[in-house]
C-alpha cells in the first residue's frame, strides 16, 4: 500500500496511510512501524511528523473533529431552525458515527481520553466541536424550537449525551440497529420541540 506523495506533504500521507490501517484492521493493528513501511518512508521520517503512537493517534483524533465540526457548520447554516432540523441534526450525528464506528471511538472514547495523552491542538478541537453544538442549541431557543427554561449550554450537554448514548447502543448493537436511526431521531426531535 505504499503511497505517493508530494515533497512537503508526508504528514497528510501519514495519516491517510494510518486511517486506512484503522479502517482496514482496527485501531490495535495501527503500529509506527508498519505505517512507515505502507507509506514507504524511514522511520526517522515519520518519527519527524509523530514521536509516538499516542502523538500519531492525536492528529488522526483531531483530523476527524475538523470534519465533524465542518460538517457541523454546514448544517448549522441550512436554513431556518425546525423541529425538522433537529431531526437531521440527530440522524446525521447517529449516521456519522455509526458509518465509522472506529473513527467515532476514537473521538469520544477512551485510547485517545484516558489511556493516551490528549494533546492541547487536540483538546482546542474537540471543544469547538462542542461550542458550535452549543450555538445551534442557542439558535433553537432564540427561535423557540426548543425551551428556554434550561440554559444552552446546560441542555446542549443533555441532547449531545443523548445521541452519543444512542450512537453508542447502534455501535454496539444493543437494543437498536441502523434501521431505526430515522426513528430515533424522530423520536429526539419531538421531545425536544415545543410544538
Amino acid at each position: 500500500m505504499s503511497r505517493q506523495y508530494h515533497h512537503g506533504d508526508l504528514r497528510n500521507a501519514l495519516l491517510n496511510g494510518a486511517e486506512e490501517m484503522i479502517e482496514t484492521s482496527g485501531i490495535d493493528s495501527l503500529s509506527l512501524r508498519k505505517l512507515a513501511d505502507n507509506v514507504g518512508v524511514s522511520r526517522t521520517a515519520l518519527y519527524h511528523h509523530f514521536s509516538d503512537k499516542s502523538a500519531l493517534l492525536c492528529a488522526i483524533t483531531q483530523r476527524q473533529f475538523e470534519r465533524w465540526n465542518d460538517f457541523q457548520r454546514q448544517q448549522f447554516d441550512e436554513g431556518a431552525p425546525t423541529t425538522e432540523q433537529i431531526r437531521m441534526v440527530v440522524q446525521n450525528y447517529l449516521e456519522q458515527a455509526t458509518q465509522r464506528p472506529m473513527f467515532y471511538d476514537l473521538m469520544f472514547g477512551a485510547v485517545v481520553w484516558q489511556q493516551g495523552t490528549p494533546d492541547e491542538a487536540l483538546r482546542a478541537t474537540a471543544y469547538e466541536a462542542f461550542s458550535d453544538f452549543v450555538k445551534f442549541i442557542e439558535r433553537w431557543q432564540r427561535d423557540g424550537v426548543i425551551t428556554t427554561k434550561i440554559p444552552a449550554s446546560q441542555l446542549s450537554r443533555v441532547i449531545w449525551g443523548m445521541m452519543h448514548g444512542l450512537a453508542r447502543l447502534l455501535i454496539d448493537g444493543i437494543y437498536i440497529d441502523s434501521k431505526q436511526i430515522e426513528e430515533m431521531s424522530n423520536t429526539v426531535a419531538k421531545l425536544l420541540s415545543t410544538s
